[in-house]
């Protein structure tokens, strides 16, 4: 993440980023003074050997970094809609969900994000 990404968070909570604010904070501080209320999300691929031949495996984890905890939130072969939009219900269960208490989700611009997910 870069500056402007920090710079349109603050713009959408109505804090107006400042030239002096620039200076004192980077990406670094703000994570850190966020990390109560953050999960980041990735996807890594894994090849298996199966009786099939060669099957590629697209693993979804969560981390919540206060805790220095994973979740891996999906694996499977398929990642699409139904699947992405299934994942977001689950993490965002009020009960139980890994995402329960958090208020940032940061993740990159993977096209396995639907905008269902989203």
């Amino acid at each position: 993440m870069s500056m402007t990404t920090v710079c349109k968070i603050l713009r959408a909570k109505g804090i107006i980023p400042s030239p002096e604010r620039g200076k004192q904070s980077n990406w670094k501080t703000f994570v850190r003074s966020h990390m109560d209320v953050m999960s980041v999300a990735d996807f890594f691929t894994v090849e298996v050997w199966t009786l099939r031949g060669l099957v590629r495996y697209h693993v979804f984890f969560v981390m919540n970094l206060a805790k220095r905890q994973v979740e891996v939130a999906h694996i499977g072969c398929q990642v699409n809609v139904a699947v992405m939009a299934q994942v977001a219900r689950n993490m965002t269960d009020s009960y139980d969900g890994f995402h329960k208490g958090r208020r940032f989700f940061v993740c990159d611009h993977d096209p396995l994000y639907t905008k269902e997910f989203r």
